[in-house]
């Protein structure tokens, strides 16, 4: 009843002329007691705009229609993510993230000449020679925050949220992303091979403490009205779903070989596929993959980032049982010894006041649970076992990674390598199907990476059951000091040496070329179909007995240049076509 109340004198001070000049009283602080109790219930809703008097203004007939958006506000019909300031806010933090990354793509170039060496090798005939190596230098994409600025804005622009039609100058919004952008951009080193060049912006506390500074903010009652614009407008940003999972997961796998060791040992442990598949997603968001990654500025280090107290006592586990922080088992290991679950339902760390209720009650439930989908596994982990900061979940990358680990290990079976040609293929598809375009094809596909024998990362689409394989045979290809200069997996195509029209192996993402410049073309018939230089003209020519050949054939890519009818010197496959 009182909640009824207060929503019809919240409707009557909005629509009405005696409402409005009410409301100009209560901020001016004059206003007896009980006129006062139903505003402060309205407050929540209002003061988030720009104050109560200012949600109010706009005379009948303008732009605001009080009563309409009153309502869509009171009944959840509201969501923010259609109107035209936030739309606005897209354009603008779009084109400031295509300029920024400009910056950052040549600052990325800098640190790749800053941080170049030389090394010295032998080749086969005992000559020595020097080569320039360049480190590999990620970047990126830059994320601006979109909640905070638009807090700004509803701050000091009197932006009146509840008005779908009210627009910001798009210029503004990039003249404000250009302040918050915190200059010179973030180097961090890796190792001498690896470095990161990231875009950060200025934290909401940073913000706020600027604005004050500025005397943008007049006072702290300003500063107030900016957090809670910001709480306010994470609620309204977590209803329409902008910030939550939105069904396309975009992480990848960063190391395959490891996430394998993760999935086998847990798998040996009686882990369901999605509680595995989960727990790999969550460790690619934290850490890359990387066993011995110390967080920067923070404590967090290893797999699952242990920090603070979880820290200690890993490191001092770790310690007492004689055990390396790069070895995987070890970190799986001790997950288990740990058995920290946060079950039942929780407050999300800076979620404002977002909760998440566990579907398992603890670690040995999760690892058996029966989960229909890696979505609720990846949740379940990351918030009673992760249990990170909101804002800076990564939960997409979360969901992608994972996604990625259940397609490339669930199910645990193998492809056939032997058998005709048209069998090996139909048997990396269900059913034996093969995809019959590009289209059904792209759920199968995966990018993979490594880093070749000159230190130059180089990237490959393939099919997602051969990717792990294949990782470890290219990086054993280069370790081994044989430089891979160009590589291409997978191209929906026909085959280029039959005129039968069937579809090549590199449309299923089973067949790689590797050098094809540089002399290991397609011949057929004595005639240079493909490749820039003939067979045997170059160095790295490759041969039966070479490392190249060699490593492909022992994880079962049969290599073309042992063709009859034709040779492809450049070309490995599963099948063998």
């Amino acid at each position: 009843m009182w909640s009824k109340i207060a929503i019809q004198v919240a409707k009557y001070l909005a629509t009405t002329e005696q409402g409005h000049k009410i409301s100009k009283w209560l901020l001016l602080g004059v206003i007896c007691f009980f006129v006062l109790v139903p505003v402060i219930a309205f407050a929540p809703i209002s003061g988030f705009v720009t104050g109560v008097s200012s949600f109010f203004s706009g005379e009948e007939g303008d732009d605001l229609n009080d009563a309409a958006d009153l309502d869509a506000l009171l009944n959840d019909n509201f969501n923010i993510t259609e109107t035209k300031y936030y739309r606005q806010i897209e354009k603008a933090r779009t084109r400031h993230i295509n300029e920024v990354s400009k910056e950052q793509e040549a600052r990325a170039k800098e640190v790749r000449e800053e941080n170049k060496y030389t090394v010295t090798y032998t080749d086969s005939k005992g000559h020595s020679h020097t080569r320039t190596v360049y480190p590999v230098v990620e970047t990126p994409q830059p994320e601006p925050p979109v909640i905070s600025v638009l807090a700004y804005f509803c701050t000091t622009k009197e932006v009146q949220l509840a008005d779908p039609n009210q627009k910001l100058s798009v210029a503004d919004v990039k003249e404000f992303y250009q302040k918050i952008c915190k200059r010179p951009f973030k180097v961090e080193r890796i190792n001498k091979d690896l470095y990161i060049v990231t875009v950060e912006y200025m934290s909401d506390n940073e913000i706020a403490e600027m604005l004050l500074v500025e005397r943008v903010f007049e006072d702290e009652g300003d500063e107030d009205l900016f957090r809670v614009s910001i709480e306010r407008l994470t609620e309204l940003f977590q209803v329409s779903g902008k910030w939550g999972y939105n069904g396309v997961p975009s992480g990848n796998l960063s190391n395959i070989a490891v996430a394998e060791q993760i999935w086998n040992f847990f798998k040996g442990k009686g882990w369901s596929d999605y509680a595995c598949a989960a727990l790999i997603g969550n460790f690619e968001a934290e850490c890359s993959l990387r066993p011995n990654l110390q967080e920067t500025g923070g404590t967090g280090i290893g797999l699952g980032q242990w920090s603070h107290g979880r820290r200690t006592k890993f490191l001092n586990w770790l310690h007492s049982n004689g055990k390396d922080i790069c070895d995987i088992a070890a970190q799986c290991e001790y997950i288990l010894v740990e058995n920290i679950w946060y079950s039942g339902n929780i407050k999300l760390y800076n979620g404002g006041g977002i909760r998440h209720q566990s579907k398992a009650n603890s670690l040995s439930e999760f690892g058996t649970y029966g989960y229909q989908q890696t979505t609720d596994a990846v949740d379940d982990f990351l918030w009673h076992w992760e249990s990170p900061n909101y804002k800076k979940a990564q939960l997409d990358r979360r969901q992608g990674a994972a996604l990625d680990a259940y397609n490339m290990f669930a199910g645990g079976r193998k492809p056939r390598v032997n058998g005709s040609y048209a069998q090996i293929k139909q048997s990396f598809f269900p059913g034996g199907r093969l995809p019959q375009n590009a289209s059904e094809m792209k759920p199968y596909l995966t990018d993979i990476s490594f880093i070749n024998s000159a230190g130059v990362r180089k990237h490959i689409t393939v099919h997602k059951s051969v990717a792990a394989d294949l990782v470890e045979a290219l990086n054993e290809i280069s370790a081994g000091g044989y430089e891979i200069k160009e590589i291409g997996g997978y191209v929906w195509k026909t085959k280029t040496n039959s005129n039968s029209g069937d579809r090549s192996s590199h449309s299923y993402g089973l067949a790689i070329d590797i050098n094809p410049n540089y002399g290991n073309p397609q011949v057929k018939n004595g005639k240079r179909l493909v490749g820039a230089l003939d067979y045997g003209s170059h160095a790295l020519s490759m041969k039966n007995g070479d490392i190249a050949v060699s490593t492909m054939s022992a994880y079962g890519w049969k290599w073309g240049g042992n063709w009859t009818s034709s040779k492809d010197y450049m070309h490995f496959s599963v099948p063998g076509d």
